[in-house]
């Protein structure tokens, strides 16, 4: 006789779309193997783990690797709605884990399979949570787009340093409409970008969000940026290219948006950085805030430096279907992650401020061949430290943005 053990990493069911830490799950049998029972019982193994796929929970995640929205195979090229997977990489571009979001049920999140500007991922400002927007509908579907909210509701994923997924932000908002991103300062409060402009979420597992914007401004993605709410726009109104909203963080009201950067193209991702103590955007600052933009417009990016109060473009390095990127910032280097769809590039800007971007694209990581599309990607969440309480003191310090 033989002893068969069988252990399954699952979590449990949750119909309000919270994904707690897994439970390990085993089971063993003793019996005879016979062929035809050694047959049954891996039959009954795969699809006892065929079933449990969707359900599984990742590991933790590591500070400093890479994370990447991927629309999956099966509608990665249609309008019907597609399952979304996270895949953490590390800075060799090795894949690490991959955290399936939920694609069926009441913890649904799913994207139009062909869209080219859904997906962004952002993480939080305090760095503890991953953020990713979509569409309540199971996968397989048609366009989830087109579809009135109160029947469609759009959703914002929240993903833990830990893996565990919330999907239960649920928003009657961006009606027949896209939802491209979300941004937040610290995982309780959001705000979204799509169509039909940007939104105040004022909890988790909210069901409606405040407009602070116009309804036709067509943001593409939202940032948090030294306590400020800054966008960009694809719409002539209010204006292609960088935006500031309001002042500070906005929550109510019709904001009015100043133009930052305009672009020519319609651009999709932006960001910022800090290089020189002595230059910036924000002249009652200590460091004088940020000095350098970053901005893609799906073929290139492109690098601004702010002297003598006005943004100034550097240069341009190309990169044919780069849509989503990220990056970090050590000292006067800028590392940029980008993804094409087809895979993420990697370059590095050692120039520093008010110098042209110095860096060139290298092949960091690719979709498994089958698996899908690339889409949005940021840095890792990393777990709340500790309270240190006493005396202030000032060190050097590595900014990740993303």
């Amino acid at each position: 006789e033989q002893v068969v053990h069988v252990g399954l990493r699952m979590i449990q069911s949750r119909t309000d779309g919270v994904h707690p830490a897994p439970v390990q799950i085993f089971s063993s049998f003793l019996s005879s193997m016979i062929p035809f029972r050694f047959f049954a019982g891996a039959a009954i193994f795969a699809a006892l783990f065929s079933s449990a796929a969707t359900s599984v929970q990742a590991g933790a995640f590591t500070a400093g690797n890479v994370v990447v929205a991927r629309i999956v195979n099966t509608n990665a090229t249609t309008t019907y709605s597609a399952a979304v997977a996270l895949d953490e990489f590390n800075s060799s571009g090795t894949l690490v884990q991959t955290v399936i979001i939920p694609s069926s049920g009441t913890s649904a999140l799913t994207l139009k399979g062909s869209s080219g500007t859904e997906g962004t991922l952002t993480r939080s400002v305090d760095g503890q949570y991953l953020l990713l927007t979509g569409f309540r509908k199971d996968a397989n579907l048609t366009d989830p787009s087109a579809d009135a909210s109160t029947a469609t509701p759009r959703v914002i994923a929240r993903v833990s340093s830990a893996g565990s997924v919330d999907t239960s932000t649920a928003l009657n908002i961006n009606s027949a409409k896209d939802i491209r991103g979300a941004c937040s300062t610290d995982g309780t409060t959001f705000y979204t970008a799509g169509e039909a402009g940007i939104h105040y979420v004022s909890a988790i597992g909210a069901t409606a969000g405040t407009l602070i914007g116009g309804s036709s401004d067509n943001t593409r993605s939202v940032q948090i940026v030294s306590g400020n709410l800054y966008a960009i726009s694809a719409a002539t109104t209010p204006g292609k290219g960088v935006l500031r909203l309001g002042t500070g963080l906005p929550t109510t009201g019709t904001q009015t948006y100043t133009s930052i950067q305009a672009l020519t193209t319609s651009g999709n991702s932006f960001l910022f950085a800090d290089l020189d103590a002595n230059q910036g955007i924000d002249s009652a600052s200590a460091t004088k805030g940020v000095d350098t933009l970053y901005v893609t417009d799906g073929a290139s990016l492109a690098k601004y430096a702010y002297t003598s109060s006005t943004w100034t473009l550097k240069n341009s390095v190309a990169l044919t279907g780069m849509v989503f990127f990220t990056g970090s910032v050590s000292g006067s280097t800028v590392t940029i992650y980008a993804s094409t769809g087809a895979a993420v590039q990697k370059l590095t800007d050692s120039a520093g401020f008010n110098a042209n971007n110095n860096g060139t694209f290298a092949s960091f990581a690719t979709p498994s061949a089958g698996t899908g599309k690339f889409a949005g990607l940021a840095f890792a969440p990393v777990s709340a430290g500790p309270t240190i309480t006493g005396a202030a003191t000032t060190t050097a310090f590595t900014t990740t943005y993303g």
